[in-house]
């Protein structure tokens, strides 16, 4: 087994319960498997990558006559599936290995993951599948009592699973999402993300517009300066600055978004005519926001994954993280920006990033982006003739 743990000790402790607990316990053989009636998926990560499992769940209820699906996320995830209708019900946790420190979130220790347990074996699961491919996800999974399970088995738990799927680090994270569901026969063609918006969250955006005297007649391009990580964030000074060129024409108005790890305070007070900070929105709020906008640009970051979901042309900005697993996958409707230089990208699940020039962000100056969104305008005009 090739496991995706850097750590050597963690390792040979992991290949060691994988191969204790392989002679302890047989799995029953894949083919005795039906169609299953009620599947459980377990997303148990930022927004992001709940976003990217999105093909892949409407595949299965697309595929199998529409079975009960049940998804587990954490909290900040919940709003991007709250409203998916190939998701039949939410459950929301947060087990106290999933939340960075960072975070203002309370978690779950042992007790709750109990809880969560006995809750999810009274609804006699078929299937159940873990899109991480985490020991700890797996063992929920398996303790579920769901008669098929089905995940990557790269970091351990593979001896709990009917179904190990080989794992592909190079391919996109919607594909390795995708090719979870290739043991149960299913094929799949439409790889595109999608977040659903209600009319609630639609409306309370056309007030805040309203509010902020923003003209939706005019030209409107998304900022959004924010990320989990700052090492994923490209300087909010040259934010500031790609916005003021970007309305230096006195046509197009700019709306710049930040995130929970940012404070509006970062843009000073007035950022300059025809810019527009935009106050606190939910998750589906700012999706709808950023639909009635012509062009988002961003870090590698959540917001990013919304805009690829509702189909605005996008324009990533990427530092450590590759872009080609996480980024955009159309580069005709959408665009990354990243230096290129031979340490970068660098990035590792496992391993914590301690760059301190962090020259693969630096070296991104705001000249470069503003040809690349120049060229997406261009590139979106031709697609629309």
């Amino acid at each position: 087994m090739s496991y995706q743990i850097l750590n050597p000790y963690k390792r040979r402790i992991v290949s060691l319960l994988d191969t204790v607990g392989g002679l302890l316990l047989r799995r029953q053989n894949e083919k005795s498997f039906g169609v299953p009636g009620s599947v459980l998926l377990i997303r148990l990560d930022h927004l992001g990558d709940v976003l990217l499992t999105t093909p892949a769940v409407r595949s299965l209820k697309q595929q199998f006559h529409h079975p009960r699906i049940t998804m587990v996320v954490r909290e900040w995830s919940f709003e991007v599936v709250k409203s998916n209708p190939y998701i039949d019900r939410v459950i929301v946790i947060n087990p106290f290995w999933t939340v960075p420190d960072q975070e203002d979130s309370k978690t779950v220790g042992v007790t709750g993951i109990y809880q969560l347990i006995r809750r999810l074996r009274r609804e006699c699961f078929d299937l159940a599948i873990d899109f991480k491919g985490d020991f700890r996800n797996i063992l929920i999974a398996y303790l579920s009592g769901a008669k098929r399970t089905i995940s990557y088995a790269v970091r351990g738990g593979g001896f709990l699973l009917t179904d190990r799927v080989p794992y592909e680090s190079e391919i996109h994270e919607i594909d390795k999402n995708l090719k979870l569901l290739t043991p149960l026969g299913i094929h799949f063609e439409d790889s595109h993300m999608e977040l659903f918006i209600n009319g609630e969250d639609k409306t309370m955006v056309e007030q805040i517009f309203a509010q902020e005297g923003i003209d939706l007649n005019r030209k409107a391009i998304a900022l959004h300066y924010g990320g989990a990580s700052r090492y994923k964030r490209w300087d909010t000074k040259k934010f500031i600055i790609l916005a003021r060129r970007l309305t230096e024409n006195n046509s197009t108005n700019v709306l710049m978004f930040g995130g929970p790890y940012e404070k509006a305070s970062q843009l000073g007070e007035k950022p300059g005519k025809g810019i527009f900070t935009m106050p606190g929105m939910t998750i589906c709020q700012m999706a709808a926001a950023f639909k009635r906008c012509d062009l988002l640009v961003c870090n590698d970051s959540g917001p990013m994954h919304i805009g690829l979901a509702v189909g605005i042309p996008t324009v990533a900005i990427f530092g450590p993280t590759f872009p080609d697993r996480f980024g955009p996958r159309d580069l005709k409707r959408n665009r990354v920006v990243r230096s290129q230089l031979s340490c970068s990208p660098c990035w590792h699940p496992d391993k914590s990033i301690d760059c301190k020039e962090m020259n693969c962000l630096k070296r991104i100056e705001v000249d470069e982006v503003l040809a690349t969104i120049d060229d997406l305008i261009k590139e979106s005009r031709n697609i629309e003739n």
